[in-house]
């Protein structure tokens, strides 16, 4: 597995598998999953990475603060 993020863009891509994507579902509009040719999961983009892991942040205090 290996990360990338692109500052200028704000695009984290998670690659799964080093393999040629075939198909892609989108999430929700700032989530992309990436399919090979088997449709197991090689890859997920992740858009406005700064704001979704302010959101993901968040959520994860308020679990472990209950």
């Amino acid at each position: 597995m290996r990360v990338n993020y692109d500052a200028e863009e704000d695009i984290l891509y998670i690659v799964i598998r080093e393999e040629p994507i075939v198909d892609s579902k989108e999430i929700d509009e700032d989530i992309r999953v990436e399919y090979n040719l088997e449709g197991e999961i090689a890859g997920i983009e992740i858009m406005n990475a700064r704001n979704i892991a302010r959101i993901m942040a968040k959520e994860i205090a308020a679990i472990i603060n209950k």
